[in-house]
């Protein structure tokens, strides 16, 4: 497995209200823990985007997604 740092971006499929993908970059040690958490737990559908080019469409920074 790999682990989150600060800087890396993790993102999440949703369905509700309308389906799309949550992305957040970790900006924080503590974010970066916490994405860490979530990507221990398999059923919580967070992932690890490993490469910039793997991000589909535009990105936009969500400063609530992960403390």
């Amino acid at each position: 497995m790999d682990y989150a740092r600060v800087g890396d971006t993790i993102e999440c499929d949703v369905t509700l209200p309308v389906a799309g993908t949550i992305r957040t970059v970790l900006k924080t040690r503590d974010a970066a823990a916490y994405a860490n958490d979530l990507l221990m737990d398999v059923s919580s559908g967070w992932r690890l985007v490993k490469d910039r080019q793997d991000l589909r469409g535009d990105v936009k920074e969500n400063r609530s997604a992960v403390p």
